[in-house]
Parts: structure tokens; sequence; C-alpha cells
């Protein structure tokens, strides 16, 4: 097991610490926009079965993973919705453009695709505040 960890907030810490004892933390808190701590959670303004996911255009944080996971929670859940902020897939609309795209846009375009997401179940929202 690891003896030295990267966490980003008290939560992550207390979890790894109970599994390790003698882990070693380190912290490294995200930079978070004001926008996210100055609005009140309420049940009443929620959206229920919703699951946002940020950095999703870097293969290593796992959007493959997640969309595979996706279809097990769309099971139990079929109104589940997954917003990604950022960038939203290219569109692919000639023979350039599909040259264009990356090998995970392409890759995670087929999965979408494949595990039957193209009904709103996967929604790319462009990131503001």
């Amino acid at each position: 097991m690891a003896k030295n960890i990267i966490v980003e907030n008290q939560w992550a810490e207390s979890y790894y610490m109970r599994m390790c004892h003698d882990v070693r933390v380190f912290r490294c808190p995200l930079s978070i926009s004001e926008i996210f701590s100055s609005i009140e959670w309420s049940f009443e303004k929620m959206q229920p079965y919703t699951i946002m996911c940020s950095a999703a255009n870097y293969p290593i944080k796992g959007l493959h993973m997640l969309l595979k996971a996706l279809t097990i929670v769309k099971a139990y859940y079929p109104d589940v919705k997954l917003f990604i902020p950022g960038t939203p897939l290219r569109p692919v609309n000639s023979v350039k453009s599909w040259i264009k795209q990356s090998g995970y846009d392409k890759l995670i375009r087929l999965m979408i695709s494949e595990l039957g997401m193209c009904g709103g179940s996967f929604v790319y929202r462009p990131f503001n505040s």
C-alpha cells in the first residue's frame, strides 16, 4: 500500500487514514470558483438522478469507465443524466472533422452510441457560472 498520498479535502483524508493509519497525507486543495460555495444547496432546487463529471477530456480521468458504470446505474435509474461542463465533443460532419478528432474523442463517441446514451443521458454543457 502507498506510504504517501495526496488528497484534495478533509473527507478524502479521513477516508484514507481510516484504511491505512500510518499513511502520510499531503493536502493539495482544488482551486474552486467561488460560485460553487456561494450557492446554497436545497432539495427543492436539485435535479434528481444527475451526475456531474469534470475534466472529462483527459483519458486518465476515466470518463470511459464512468460511461460503463452509468449503464449499470441506468438500469436502476433510467432518467439518470451525466453532465459534463466544458468543451463538448466536436461535431463530426465531414471527413476532415473525423480525422481531426482525438482518439479518445472517437472512443467516447463510440461508447455513447454503443451504450445507448444518445438520447439525453449524456449532456455536455459549456462551463459558465
